[in-house]
């Protein structure tokens, strides 16, 4: 059984925190529709679409229109104009194939450049919403699927016994939250699906999570929600539920939910003991866990908020899950639209479908608000 979260606190009523959450979900969905879904970034001051963004709008409407009680007709005219706009930004790989980006240069790469994670997320939003995206959404979806399952042979690399895409053609890591959210969109039976997600499952820290990739001893929070969601389909229901668990009590500090831990050598520990705000732990072998004090970004509180929505037969799990979602949701409306990032597209709608997932699962629980 997993461990509590130290966050996970007995939350407010529970009508009170979804009916907050509820207002918050139909105020700002309809900012960012208003706004035509522009605005700034975290690396960028331009106000632009940002395809990301638009990828998770797409999967919270369609969330909120299964939760009911929403303006339906408006719904399904912002999912159209969304569509739009993602037709506007897509990339145009060949005749067949079509990617997304951020649509702006970052690191090395030009705004052109098309990232594999972005378009997973922008077709997981086009697949949620397909009852109301028409024959053009339908069109973009198809398109960006047989990049995913068809990239270019250029920039993938041999993983294991099969190809895999890289980051981007010109960013050559290969991030497992990136390959899991990758697997995602593969078919059954797929080779590289069984592959890859073995590759995965193994590469977990016990107790704790992914690092971000295989030379890395990094692990951050938005980037647990990506890979256990990218591969927990076919799996044991309760040990994806541990999984959850185990990584939200990782990110769960005294002084609140926390972006990063790394795992450190000893003398790596020694100096770092008795910084400010750090915390330092054996975790075996010789190795330490430690705890940056660096506050969870809005858009990680929301992934974690999204993940953490869900019930489960088992009492207990069902209680934990409860607790961490709870103490999630009030996170993070503590925080919208009091901190910059939250004005930030991207951030934004990550937040908002962790609140309509939250709302969905509490209004499976209840039958209602």
């Amino acid at each position: 059984m997993s461990k509590p979260c130290p966050n996970a606190t007995p939350e407010k009523p529970q009508e009170s925190l979804a009916l907050r959450a509820r207002r918050a979900l139909d105020q700002e969905t309809r900012r960012f529709a208003e706004a035509e879904g522009r605005g700034p970034d975290e690396y960028c001051d331009d106000h632009r679409v940002h395809p990301m963004a638009e990828g998770r709008f797409l999967s919270t409407v369609a969330t909120m229109l299964e939760i009911g009680g929403f303006d339906e007709a408006e719904l399904r005219i912002w999912s159209e104009e969304s569509v739009g706009r993602l037709a506007a930004t897509a990339v145009a790989l060949d005749s067949d194939r079509i990617g997304w980006g951020l649509g702006f240069g970052w690191k090395e790469v030009g705004a052109d450049e098309p990232f594999v994670i972005t378009t997973c997320i922008v077709v997981e939003g086009l697949k949620a919403a397909s009852s109301q995206i028409g024959p053009a959404g339908a069109a973009l979806r198809d398109r960006g699927l047989a990049w995913l399952q068809r990239p270019q042979r250029e920039f993938e690399v041999e993983i294991g016994s099969v190809r895999v895409p890289t980051f981007s053609p010109r960013m050559r890591q290969t991030p497992w939250n990136v390959l899991a959210a990758w697997t995602s969109h593969l078919e059954e039976g797929d080779p590289r699906r069984d592959v890859v997600r073995s590759l995965i499952t193994a590469s977990r820290v016990p107790g704790l999570g992914w690092c971000y990739d295989s030379d890395s001893m990094r692990l951050d929070l938005l980037h647990q929600g990506y890979t256990i969601a990218g591969i927990e389909d076919g799996l044991d229901e309760d040990l994806v539920l541990d999984w959850i668990l185990e990584s939200l009590a990782g990110f769960s500090a005294p002084a609140g939910w926390v972006d990063k831990l790394d795992i450190v050598d000893e003398p790596a520990a020694r100096d770092l003991r008795g910084r400010p705000g750090f915390l330092v732990h054996p975790c075996g072998e010789g190795r330490h866990l430690v705890t940056h004090p660096s506050p969870a970004r809005a858009w990680s509180l929301g992934e974690s908020l999204r993940l953490a929505s869900r019930r489960s037969t088992d009492p207990q799990l069902d209680v934990a899950l409860r607790r961490a979602s709870g103490s999630l949701a009030e996170a993070v409306l503590d925080r919208l639209g009091d901190e910059k990032s939250t004005r930030w597209p991207r951030a934004t709608m990550h937040v908002l479908l962790g609140l309509a997932t939250f709302i969905a699962s509490r209004r499976q629980s209840t039958g209602a608000l």
